[in-house]
């Protein structure tokens, strides 16, 4: 199915919040004039917009639709309590109407058989939960790498995903410990599906490895940095 994007912002009621975990909170929105709207691609994201505590004013920032049941989303929230819609994020009242935008983005599955290769932080760990939830039939072995916090992940197949979780030390910057458990791997086979995310720095250091020495080209992997110290809003 052809997913088709909201082109204007639209509004959305609040009408559930799990906390997941210490790490993450899981805020279910019911979206307003948008039922024909379909999130079918994993790791598709919105913008969310709402006000801050603050301020008074309208911020936004890009979340992963970690699922979608007709006209409800479920947004996974990382509370590092550092922006103000994380903070907005810690107490969200029920009812409470705020504004999304999207969907935009998404990752494409290539045909059943390549390995998988996953990694990333905690801004990082709804969207990897959403692809290893959508694996195809017939996929090739799959390694996940997922640092800091706790993650929810799907069913998994043991035989064929092996999760690795990192956890960091008190004091260890967030993303420190991306690169070097990337480079303790061996160079992954030919026509793999590499795919990363999270803070800027750490995710450039990746980059660094598979252009150097795992002499990669740009096409064969996707990198993308979520977000970036000192930087509100980082977009990449």
């Amino acid at each position: 199915m052809t997913t088709r994007p909201v082109r204007h912002r639209v509004p959305a009621s609040v009408v559930d919040v799990v906390r997941l975990s210490e790490t993450f909170v899981r805020i279910t929105l019911v979206l307003g004039g948008a039922h024909g709207v379909r999130f079918d691609d994993p790791a598709g994201w919105v913008k969310l917009f709402v006000t801050d505590p603050d301020t008074g004013a309208q911020v936004g920032r890009a979340y992963t639709v970690r699922q979608q049941r007709f006209a409800e989303i479920d947004l996974d929230i990382v509370l590092h309590g550092n922006g103000p819609v994380a903070r907005w994020a810690e107490a969200p009242l029920l009812g409470e109407v705020v504004t999304v935008a999207g969907p935009r983005g998404g990752f494409t599955h290539p045909e059943p058989g390549p390995a998988y290769l996953l990694a990333g932080d905690e801004s990082a760990a709804p969207a990897i939960a959403s692809i290893l939830g959508s694996l195809p039939e017939g996929h090739g072995r799959v390694t996940a790498i997922l640092e800091g916090g706790e993650h929810e992940l799907p069913p998994v197949d043991p035989a064929r995903t092996s999760v690795c979780s990192l956890r960091r030390r008190a004091g260890t910057k967030k993303g420190a410990l991306l690169a070097p458990a990337l480079r303790a791997l061996p160079k992954p086979s030919a026509n793999s599906v590499i795919w990363v995310a999270g803070e800027a720095g750490a995710v450039h250091e990746a980059r660094r490895l598979f252009l150097g020495e795992w002499g990669l080209e740009r096409g064969e992997f996707t990198a993308k940095g979520y977000w970036k110290y000192g930087e509100a809003d980082h977009r990449e």
